[in-house]
């Protein structure tokens, strides 16, 4: 969709995310997508993305600030990972 939607100008990754603990029970995927800018290409891209309920997090063009991002996201990452794994052992107890 990716493909069709830019007419070819667009690189797409896919990947596969790795389990790190018994609470991951849904196997992710994750794709990083290179597009050129344009409104309107970035609209489409927006509206395919938002089908899959992906979540999008913009890349800054600064390779020093690209590197913070990432380090960012992982941060929510495993915040996220920590929360579910509460939740879970919460649930559990009060069962």
């Amino acid at each position: 969709m990716i493909f069709r939607a830019s007419k070819g100008n667009s690189i797409l990754y896919t990947f596969n995310t790795p389990s790190e603990t018994e609470t991951d029970i849904i196997p992710r995927s994750a794709f990083i997508i290179i597009i050129e800018s344009g409104d309107v290409l970035i609209n489409k891209i927006n509206r395919i993305c938002e089908s899959f309920s992906a979540k999008k997090y913009r890349l800054p063009t600064n390779k020093d600030e690209v590197f913070d991002k990432i380090k960012e996201i992982e941060n929510n990452i495993t915040d996220t990972k920590q929360l579910w794994a509460m939740a879970l052992k919460s649930l559990k107890e009060n069962l």
